[in-house]
């Protein structure tokens, strides 16, 4: 017996007299027939978090109760329902960065937005980096321009629209060995197979082993996109300074002449001067690079 509100009998609530009445019940059923299609279209009267459910004609009835001004009836069902999703983060913030980042990644997901102090250019400007990657419509300069113009400040203005897509390219490689099996050891006694008073052994014995490894990716930051678009990145004249220090310590040999061979200081026994050397204790501090 179903008890939930989409399936249940509504005829279980009539009066015992009612239920023995087959007009009543007839009556009751048809009743509870109309209640449960009201129910279901109750769900309907939900609108704003069914936009993923939504067709595209309620989607542009829905942009227009918004106020969603920059709205294109134009755009792909998937680029209209993501603009929706954010209108009500654009209007709270309308004439911020955070607004013209929020409604250009609407439709150009990682979309930025550069001020004037991040690339040298003049007070109160701006420009947009569009990023295509992953773009859910088609770009048009002329309504991102009339768009921008929608949520941007009144007193920024925009120098210039750069347009950049990355790709990614995935090489995949593999390797193979060749396994060899050598006779078990035993099974002959040297000398005697394949050829008789030969001495026999085994050279260069070796275990071959096969693995499998996989790699873990990394993904690095794109050449020539951040903090200058278009620019290639390198490092030039890199040095490494070295500072030392020095300090002789001399030793005086007597001179030569005074003694003999064999004299001083033991009588019988050579003399001379062994490994004679100045050693130099030097002191470095390294700049780490």
């Amino acid at each position: 017996m179903n008890n939930n509100v989409y399936e249940i009998d509504f005829t279980r609530a009539l009066p015992s007299h009612l239920r023995s009445d087959e007009n009543m019940l007839a009556l009751g059923r048809a009743i509870a027939t109309e209640l449960q299609e009201n129910i279901k279209l109750a769900r309907v009267a939900i609108i704003y978090p069914r936009i993923d459910e939504l067709d595209e004609n309620t989607l542009d009835i829905l942009a227009n109760d918004l106020h969603i001004d920059w709205y294109d009836d134009s755009y792909p069902i998937e680029a209209k329902r993501s603009t929706i999703k954010n209108s009500v983060k654009v209007h709270k913030r309308l004439g911020t960065k955070y607004a013209v980042v929020t409604a250009l990644g609407s439709i150009f997901p990682s979309s930025e937005v550069e001020e004037w102090f991040e690339y040298g250019g003049t007070h109160h400007r701006f420009r947009i980096i569009l990023d295509l990657t992953n773009a859910k419509a088609p770009a048009n300069v002329r309504e991102i321009l009339q768009a921008t113009e929608f949520y941007k400040r009144l007193t920024a203005h925009l120098d210039e629209v750069i347009f950049q897509m990355s790709t990614v390219v995935e090489i995949l490689i593999e390797a193979a060995a060749y396994h060899y099996n050598i006779g078990l050891t035993g099974q002959y006694n040297t000398g005697t197979h394949p050829r008789r008073n030969t001495g026999g052994g085994i050279a260069n014995p070796e275990i071959e082993i096969e693995t499998q490894g996989e790699g873990d990716p990394y993904k690095s930051p794109l050449v020539g996109t951040i903090p200058e678009r278009s620019t290639m990145a390198a490092l030039r004249d890199d040095e490494i300074e070295v500072e030392t220090s020095a300090e002789k310590f001399s030793q005086r040999a007597g001179a030569t002449g005074r003694y003999k061979a064999g004299e001083a200081p033991r009588r019988n026994t050579g003399g001379g001067i062994a490994n004679p050397e100045i050693e130099i204790e030097t002191q470095g501090e390294g700049d780490p690079y």
